[in-house]
């Protein structure tokens, strides 16, 4: 190309041969320079833009889920159903002081630590976006990001399952109290009471397992529109609990005092309220229970290797896992102390410990600019960073729990080794012809201080001493 002398394009500084070749090689340096800088420009726009999306998905709704309302629902099918039946008859260790006490005293716990639990999971979602997209297993992932304990998935049942569950409780709730109005007239006169006593705490694991239902909470927010208003889900759900357990449970003890024992349904002398009321509590069981197991059943379909779809494996494995549910239930009959001892060691620890810890980590964490990753605090600094009303709260619940749960557990554990073992029905048959009467006639109760009022001249009753 011919080019003027003048031309600027090819004019460069006249010096000396050596220095006259290094002139193109700056320009081509300074091209490559201005080249990366207008890059790195970009790259950092580009970033700058995936950080407002993200800041602002947090802020969005997720156009799926249900609202509050209908979370709560939720809540109360989960927590109601076995404890409806079961809490009135821990009344005959507690009698009526005490037992109030707890159901009020455990209610409010557990609703505080629900809404812990809520505010943890909100919390994680704002600060890992990751999570705010589908997940199987809410619960363990707050502790495996808070304390790298691994406890494998969960899921929430769906949400006609859990409505009807819930309808079959407060079916039997009505069939209850109309069958212990029934029985006032009869019962109340004789009724006896149990004044208050230091073994009221033998049946501190039947209140607190009628409040049971934490592991399920986290999953249950997470499906929501709006997870972080799942806090008036949880306030209203325990309030409806509240509802169902408290005026039921003294309604009952009123009536029929000490002669209630495992279940309330065999106190009531109707035979067919009675019935109704055992048949609504096993279809709310029946359709619950896929709620509640399905933390093992996933457990077990990853230790089997089972694909995360329907197929003829999930069946076998979920089908077989509820065969040995059945199994364990026909050879124990008598599941109060199991109830009792369940009740007492692992519930606290998922439902007041974790959650506590949960939101003692999560709300005194601080972001790492180096790392860029939230910083697990020490136990200095939690101590630190937490208001001190708040310490003072968290331990007093904290070390209330551990130690009227260890009393408890104990005393439970006491039971179970000396109550008289009742043989499952698969085995009776098998068994030679023994004295097997008190199992015969054992679904009914019969009130009165001796146990030995009913109105079904056809039923026999057992008397026995009122202690």
């Amino acid at each position: 190309m011919n080019r003027s002398v003048g031309d600027s394009s090819t004019t460069v500084p006249t010096q000396a041969d050596t220095t006259g070749s290094e002139s193109p090689i700056k320009d081509v340096k300074t091209f490559v320079s201005a080249i990366e800088m207008q890059v790195n420009q970009q790259m950092e726009n580009v970033k700058d833009k995936a950080k407002d999306i993200n800041a602002a998905s947090v802020n969005v709704p997720s156009t799926r889920g249900y609202n509050w309302l209908v979370a709560s629902i939720i809540v109360v099918a989960d927590l109601v159903g076995g404890g409806l039946v079961a809490m009135p008859a821990a009344f005959h260790d507690t009698g009526m002081t005490i037992g109030c006490i707890f159901l009020v005293l455990i209610a409010i716990f557990f609703t505080s630590t629900a809404h812990l639990l809520s505010q943890a999971w909100s919390i994680m979602r704002d600060r890992w976006p990751v999570y705010k997209t589908h997940c199987r297993q809410p619960y363990p992932e707050i502790d495996l990001s808070q304390y790298s304990v691994l406890i494998r998935r969960c899921s929430v049942s769906p949400l006609v399952v859990l409505a009807i569950s819930l309808l079959c409780t407060v079916i039997a709730a009505v069939l209850i109290t109309v069958g212990i109005t029934q029985d006032y007239s009869l019962c109340k006169p004789t009724v006896v009471y149990k004044p208050a006593s230091f073994y009221a705490l033998y049946s501190l694991g039947t209140f607190v397992f009628a409040y049971s239902g934490h592991h399920v909470f986290p999953t249950i927010q997470h499906d929501m529109h709006e997870p972080k208003e799942f806090s008036k889900s949880v306030l209203l759900g325990f309030f409806w609990a509240c509802c169902l357990y408290i005026p039921l449970s003294v309604y009952a003890y009123f009536v029929y005092g000490q002669s209630m024992q495992d279940s309330l349904i065999d106190s009531i002398q109707t035979t067919w309220i009675r019935h109704g009321a055992d048949l609504a509590v096993a279809f709310h069981c029946v359709l619950t229970i896929i709620l509640t197991i399905n933390p093992i059943n996933q457990q077990f379909e990853d230790i089997f290797h089972v694909p995360h779809k329907m197929c003829w494996q999930r069946i076998v494995v979920r089908t077989g896992l509820l065969a040995v549910i059945v199994f364990v239930a026909l050879s124990i009959p008598n599941f109060g102390s199991i109830m009792d001892f369940f009740g007492s060691t692992t519930i606290p620890f998922t439902c007041i410990i974790l959650p506590t810890l949960f939101s003692l980590s999560l709300k005194n964490q601080r972001y790492n600019e180096k790392t860029k990753k939230w910083k697990i605090p020490t136990l200095k600094e939690i101590f630190e960073r937490t208001p001190r009303h708040i310490l003072i709260w968290f331990l007093f619940v904290n070390v209330l729990t551990i130690i009227a749960s260890m009393i408890s557990a104990v005393m439970a554990v006491r039971a179970m080794a000396t109550i008289r073992f009742v043989p499952p029905c698969y085995v009776q048959p098998f068994l030679q012809s023994t004295d097997h009467s008190n199992t015969t006639y054992s679904s009914l109760k019969c009130c009165g201080q001796y146990s030995n009022i009913t109105r079904n001249p056809e039923i026999q009753c057992f008397s026995r001493i009122s202690h």
